[in-house]
């Protein structure tokens, strides 16, 4: 690819899973490239994930243009997309959205973290009405663009627990990981209350365990059982997203 995007000058636009846009803005830096290689590039779109500040950074490093993030899913398409830092803006003309509170159907308030229920207004083969998404996010009025999404806080599948079974955003961990930024990979996951495993590609020899203990100690809890486990690589799923958390755990 990286071959490709120098040697292609037609090429202006880059769009990609978020983990996919990481690993390819890591391994352009670590070649040593710069903007200089990719003066056609105009714009990265980021979609499937959510794009950590740390991969942004890198992008607009490598490739010296706009970054920019968009929301969507496979059901239905094109949900939103950032028109500046943490404002997406709805895509009002396909779908009607509504932003219900995570454990029930009342509507939830501007600034709450909140399910996002969507009714598709085209999509004439397949009606979906009130289609819970699955997703979590943070919503706000804004004063040029009405009702805009200001946050994607990730899958509800996604969110886990601590050690006293309080609900944590995927975010929590991954944000917090932003800090050992020489790693490959990492994928957080919990098998039971207060059990908790993490793995990472790229820590040995530079990283020590206790390091990794101490962040998720003071995330989840100092009576977490926590193990770490250093491997070569983390598979992609199916789909060839990458879930950084995953959360085996459901307590009763």
């Amino acid at each position: 690819m990286r071959s490709l995007l120098k040697r292609d000058k037609r090429l202006s636009c880059i769009l990609g899973y978020a983990s996919s846009l990481d690993l390819l803005a890591q391994h352009l830096l670590e070649k040593g490239e710069t903007p200089e290689s990719f003066k056609r590039m105009k714009v990265v779109i980021s979609g499937s994930e959510i794009l950590s500040d740390k991969a942004r950074r890198n992008l607009k490093r490598v490739f010296g243009c706009n970054v920019v993030s968009r929301y969507s899913n496979q059901e239905n398409g094109l949900i939103a997309q950032e028109v500046s830092d943490n404002v997406f803006l709805i895509n009002r003309a396909s779908y009607y959205l509504e932003f219900l509170k995570p454990n029930s159907d009342d509507y939830a308030q501007p600034g709450e973290l909140s399910r996002i229920v969507l009714t598709d207004l085209f999509n004439y083969a397949m009606p979906m009405i009130r289609y819970d998404t699955g997703d979590l996010a943070i919503f706000d009025e804004h004063p040029d663009y009405g009702r805009v999404i200001t946050s994607i806080e990730g899958r509800v599948r996604d969110f886990f627990y601590d050690t006293q079974d309080r609900l944590l955003s995927p975010s929590a961990i991954t944000v917090q990981m932003w800090e050992f930024d020489r790693l490959r990979q990492f994928q957080f996951i919990q098998d039971g209350r207060a059990k908790y495993l993490l793995k990472v590609n790229g820590a040995r020899g530079v990283y020590e365990d206790d390091d990794f203990i101490e962040v998720i100690e003071n995330i989840v809890g100092k009576n977490a059982n926590i193990t770490i486990e250093h491997v070569d690589g983390i598979p992609q799923l199916q789909s060839g997203k990458f879930r950084q958390v995953i959360c085996n755990y459901r307590p009763s």
